[in-house]
């Protein structure tokens, strides 16, 4: 069950920032929201019936060289959602899960990026702590050469070595043509990988690769009803089914994440059109 609790974090103020308060009602009924303001990121909380903010580094968010690469780039993978998803860890901590993506609403490119990124809170410390390495561009879509290509990264919360706490599982995926001159489009998707949860943030474990827990919990998409591949997926083949798309070598199960069953079956309830 994804859960929120009230979140603090040590004041490191952006140049001219300062925290404000906010009435209950302006954060949407939700625990936690991300407020960003002249570049500066804060997260809104309720506490005790009020509405606190806390800043968050920006380089949490906005790596200083990815910020550097993307300055010329098509969009910006760092238009971040101000939604924010929280699980429970175990031990009383708090995983944050944050997402951004943008897109072009012109141009043939048709680009689009995001990230994920994730924050640990510790209630006992009162603070926040980045939860793991930098995931980089985690969803993705353009036209490379006439062929439309996507990837995105689905993400899993269980307890995979058993030892009582929440890890985190990614699944990968992408739609891409292969070979000079372009060759598909063919859709892949890696085995689960897991980061497990050690000390204050979830740290690659390679020896549970390829494996699911007897229970755990699909993370909702965040600002976006699909993900860049089930976009670039309906286009090449007309349905949100992984099953239908052209395989470029997944030899596993394939992973279908909470959100995409619903938009297969959308599909299969949809009255035939007369021909």
């Amino acid at each position: 069950m994804i859960v929120a609790y009230v979140l603090m974090a040590p004041l490191h103020l952006c140049r001219g920032q300062t925290p404000r308060r906010q009435d209950t009602e302006s954060a949407g009924g939700a625990k936690f929201k991300l407020v960003t303001q002249s570049g500066c990121f804060m997260l809104a909380f309720v506490s005790r019936g009020r509405v606190k903010q806390v800043v968050i580094p920006r380089d949490w968010l906005v790596p200083p060289e990815a910020e550097k690469e993307e300055e010329e780039a098509a969009v910006s993978s760092f238009n971040y959602d101000a939604r924010v998803t929280s699980f429970p860890i175990g031990e009383g901590r708090t995983g944050l899960h944050l997402s951004s993506y943008e897109i072009m609403n012109e141009g043939s490119l048709q680009a689009g990026a995001g990230r994920d990124v994730f924050l640990v809170f510790d209630p006992n410390t009162q603070t926040v702590r980045k939860g793991t390495v930098d995931l980089g561009v985690t969803k993705q879509r353009f036209r490379d050469q006439g062929c439309f290509t996507a990837k995105a990264t689905q993400f899993v919360i269980g307890d995979i070595n058993q030892d009582g706490l929440a890890d985190l599982g990614l699944v990968g995926e992408r739609i891409q043509c292969k070979e000079e001159p372009p060759v598909g489009p063919f859709y892949t998707q890696d085995p689960v990988s897991w980061y497990v949860f050690s000390g204050d943030g979830w740290k690659l474990a390679s020896e549970y690769s390829g494996r699911f827990p007897y229970q755990y919990s699909d993370l909702p998409l965040l600002g976006i009803a699909s993900s860049p591949v089930d976009y670039v997926g309906q286009i090449h083949w007309k349905t949100c089914d992984p099953a239908k798309w052209l395989s470029g070598g997944s030899t596993h199960e394939l992973y279908v994440p909470a959100f995409r069953t619903q938009l297969i079956k959308q599909e299969t309830e949809k009255p035939s059109q007369p021909e």
